[in-house]
């Protein structure tokens, strides 16, 4: 699992959406193949999803995220990547806010593995 981490004032950009009527957030995350270069995988997975054209650069955080059910765990890495970009408009609905506030926030699935992070 490979997140971006786009960051902009001591503030992390987390994307809004909707997970069962209720609003949860996740970074811009992506599953990428072992053989893949993650740096790659990762800047075109944000310009695709949030057309910003974005540097990627150092492993910021590392985890383990569950890919399987909550009864059939299955567990991947997860390294999160410091990303920078000229522009942060984007269509999507975000919000910004800093890493100790996001673990207390309702997270997607996807991004679940923050919350254990130190």
């Amino acid at each position: 699992m490979l997140c971006a981490l786009l960051q902009d004032g001591g503030r992390t950009m987390f994307l809004e959406s909707c997970e069962k009527e209720k609003v949860c957030f996740s970074l811009p995350c992506v599953l990428a193949d072992e053989k893949e270069n993650p740096l790659e995988v990762l800047k075109k997975i944000v310009a695709e999803e949030l057309g910003i054209d974005c540097q990627v650069g150092m492993v910021a955080l590392a985890g383990k995220h569950n890919v399987g059910s909550r009864r059939r765990k299955q567990f991947v890495n997860a390294l999160a990547f410091t990303a920078t970009a000229k522009n942060y408009f984007t269509k999507r609905k975000v919000k910004w806010v800093a890493m100790k506030e996001a673990k207390a926030m309702r997270l997607c699935r996807q991004s679940e593995w923050l919350a254990k992070v130190k």
